[in-house]
Formats: C-alpha cells, structure tokens, sequence
C-alpha cells in the first residue's frame, strides 16, 4: 500500500533516522562474534534499532509467551524488523530500555544543536495545520475534507490511561503559559496542544499519506477477524511504560516513555508488541507501510503553527533568543518530570500506577490521523 501524499505537511522535513547507535553494534556482533546475521529489515524497509554496547552477545532467540510465530524466529531469517532490535539486545529488556534512551536523547541533544544555531530560521510550521486551525480553531472537529487535508493513514494507537492524561495536560498547560506569559514565544508562531481526547500512541503504522479508497480497500483485504486479533493482542501481556521525557524537534514536542518489566512477562516489552504487530500482519501477508521503526514511545503533546497576523515582524535575532527560552522551558519540565512525573501519574489520591499498563484493546483508526483525528474501524 504505497504512501503518495507525503510532500506536503512536515513529512519531508521530519527526521526517522535511530539514533540509539544499534546499526554500529549489529555491525559489529556480526563481525566479531557471528551474532545477528542478517540483522536488517526485508524487503530494503528502515531497521529497527538499538541496544548498548558492550551488552552480551548471543543469539538466543527466545521471545514472549505469545501464540504468534512471529516470536519464534531464528537470527538467519529475520524478516521482521523489530526483531532486529531484540536479537541485538539478547531479548534484555533492560538492554531494550537503554536503546530507547539512547535515542530519545541523542535526538534530543541534535534538536537542541539545531534550534539554538545562530542561522535557525525558527520553528518548522505544519501548513496543513495552520489551514486546519483557521476552520476549527480548538481542532477538537477535524474538518472532512480533502482539499485541507487528503492524507488518509491506518493505524493501531494505543490511548494512555488517566495517569497519562493527567501528566500531559500539565506539561500542556506549562507549555502554553509559557508562551502566553512571553516567556517563550516565537514571534510569528504558536503552539497547539493535541486535544486531551486525541491523545494517542501509534503501536503500529500500517500505511499513511494515501487515499480514502486505498485504505478502505485495505481494510477489506485484511478482514474483520485478523484486524480484531491485533486489537485484541495487548490483553494479558502487561506492556508497561514508563520514565517520561519531553522530546522535541523544530517541529513538535512529545512525551516519550522507556519500555519497562513487570506484567504477567517480564520479558514482554512494548518492542515486543510492536514487533508481534507487525508479524501478524506480515504473516497474513500483508505489507507493513510504516513512516519510521526506530525504539521510540512517544505521544504528540503539540506542534508550532503560524499566525498570520504577525507574519513578517521579526526582529533580528528575535527567533534566536525566543527559541533559547522556549529551551530553556523545556529543560525546566524535564526536571520536574525527572523528579516528580511518575508520582504525578498516580493521581492526587496517590492511589494509581506510576506507570502506564496496556492493559485496554487497542484502537484501529482510519482516514486523517495526523492530528489524532480520524475514525474508528475497530
């Protein structure tokens, strides 16, 4: 099912390269200690990603206790590229952790490089949402209509739990008061924060920026009882994540999670089902259209869009300073979140979980999901 809507909106500016360093490390098993032959994704698609350096190497292959033989495959014949990830770190998913941290802060650490750059021009604007905004302001009703948006996209998201929710709406309203208070405003540009409603995580992408027909045709080809069993797959494997970290690029901010241990499996991550995800589908025979495959778990919070009544009155090195303030915020709700995030998703009765369980299906959506719209299939 082939993207071909993807040069409009931040698509092509958006970076989906894995920072977290495991291609160096697949290299080097293969060469020093004969592990992870044929380590990369079939079909040419992005590998997966990474695990620590210097971790053991060996090429046990013992997965999940999952009923999908997609858990079963051996080191020779990796076709799944989620997979790649798990045999580099020996199925540790404390090693699977650290992939994820890896590369949330390299691409953390790229970003700020770029931002605070004496040449930024300033915050990438989605056109797509600048245009969306001017029909619904609070987005809370996305507008059906392709000649705003004709990307249509399908897609397994998993909602966050009340603790999530929670936790984001305050990092939201730090965001915005920021802005509002002058404290880190882009002149020219604004800040919108995803509706606490289409809060979302994609567990797996299986195609984007395509038509309405295709995905419907999609739909259809796979069938009613193959799409139930992926939402369904969660239950019982107790997918937990956990430690959040604002993440951002020149485009948007979200909070990103570590995959953590615990549940019924120990063993079974939120790699894992990402990985199962994709191995049902692939054994169904269907191909798998995923925008990145990189170890990241992260839920949109906002992106900049453009007001046009203050087009054009920049200051010189206005966006310079504003974009160093709007740093300097995000550092701040990172250490907040350090020390208090997950205590602040347990609630104020302090009774909840400070972390999130998959435990609930997930949520096959269809039609324009970029800014968590769309429609519900399953």
């Amino acid at each position: 099912m082939p993207a071909v809507l993807t040069a409009i909106g931040t698509d092509a500016t958006n970076s989906f390269k894995d920072l977290s360093g495991i291609s160096v490390f697949v290299q080097r098993k293969q060469k020093h200690a004969g592990g992870c032959n044929g380590c990369t994704a079939g079909g040419g698609r992005t590998t997966a990603s990474s695990s620590p350096p210097g971790s053991p190497s060996s090429n046990s292959t013992e997965m999940s206790d999952t009923d999908d033989d997609s858990a079963n495959q051996t080191s020779d014949d990796i076709d799944n590229p989620y997979d790649v990830l798990i045999q580099a770190c020996d199925n540790n998913p404390k090693h699977i952790a650290t992939a994820y941290s890896r590369h949330r802060t390299a691409r953390n650490a790229l970003s700020r490089s770029t931002i605070v750059a004496p040449d930024f021009p300033g915050p990438t604007i989605d056109p797509l949402l600048t245009r969306l905004i001017a029909h619904s302001p609070s987005l809370t009703q996305l507008v059906e209509d392709d000649a705003l948006d004709p990307r249509h996209g399908l897609v397994f998201w998993a909602r966050p739990n009340e603790g999530v929710k929670r936790l984001i709406g305050e990092v939201q309203r730090r965001l915005l008061e920021a802005q509002t208070s002058g404290g880190a405003s882009v002149p020219g540009k604004q800040f919108w924060t995803m509706p606490r409603d289409n809060l979302h995580i994609t567990a797996l992408e299986v195609t984007h920026s395509t038509t309405y027909s295709a995905v419907e045709s999609l739909i259809g080809s796979i069938g009613r009882p193959l799409l139930e069993k992926m939402v369904a797959w969660p239950k019982g494997k107790g997918v937990r994540l956990g430690k959040p970290l604002l993440s951002y690029d020149k485009a948007a901010l979200a909070i990103s999670f570590l995959p953590l241990e615990g549940g019924k499996n120990k063993r079974y991550t939120y790699h894992h089902l990402r990985r199962d995800l994709w191995g049902i589908l692939e054994k169904g025979g269907f191909d798998v259209d995923s925008r990145y495959i990189v170890p990241s778990a992260h839920v949109t919070v906002g992106r900049f869009f453009r007001t046009v009544s203050t087009e054009g009155v920049e200051e010189p090195g206005a966006v310079q300073m504003e974009m160093k303030r709007w740093i300097r915020v995000i550092d701040s709700i990172n250490d907040w979140l350090e020390k208090e995030g997950e205590n602040y998703m347990r609630g104020e009765n302090g009774e909840g979980d400070p972390f999130w369980e998959m435990e609930s299906p997930l949520v096959l959506r269809k039609g324009r999901l970029w800014y968590g719209g769309g429609d519900s299939v399953l």
